[in-house]
């Protein structure tokens, strides 16, 4: 699955592009292997744009253990769900921080927005899907567009299949 996402936080308005590895294997069918595995797969490809290529690891991460162990895995980034660290944001993303990585904040609700913006998130995620039931809500995201902060990196997912739909959540102002 590839997702879109800067490298660096100071290239944000640059590089745009990443991998988005799944690895949990209950929920997702993926385990830390397949980054250990992205990784030397874009190291072996040889161009230094393959190799710039970050990694964003997938996995439902409640501890700053396991966004240690995604980094020493390969993961550039970690995708962290608002809706389920709730009151640990602000030391998730301060892990991620001293850790050296980005953290892609998954939201979907306004609240979340909110909270994950007071804690200082940079990188926004917004669902189509809704996380308890995994069923596509379309629109959603345009709809919580709004309400994300202007100057952060705004992207969306779930569902997204044709070329209009991407130009729809364009317009709407994601990256």
């Amino acid at each position: 699955m590839a997702c879109r996402l800067p490298l660096p936080a100071q290239v944000l308005s640059q590089k745009l592009d990443g991998a988005l590895v799944c690895t949990d294997l209950a929920s997702y069918g993926g385990s830390g292997r397949d980054l250990v595995s992205a990784t030397q797969f874009l190291e072996a490809g040889g161009s230094a744009e393959a190799q710039a290529l970050p990694i964003i690891a997938k996995d439902l991460m409640i501890d700053p253990i396991q966004i240690a162990q995604a980094i020493s895995q390969g993961a550039d980034a970690v995708l962290l769900v608002a809706s389920a660290v709730a009151g640990d944001l602000p030391e998730l993303l301060d892990a991620c921080t001293l850790m050296g990585c980005e953290a892609l904040v998954e939201v979907h609700t306004r609240d979340e927005i909110q909270l994950a913006e007071e804690c200082g998130a940079a990188l926004f995620l917004v669902n189509e899907r809704d996380r308890a039931t995994g069923r596509l809500v379309r629109g959603h995201a345009s709809a919580l567009a709004p309400a994300l902060p202007p100057d952060a990196t705004c992207l969306a997912c779930g569902g997204i299949q044709r070329i209009d739909q991407v130009r729809a959540l364009r317009r709407a102002g994601y990256d």
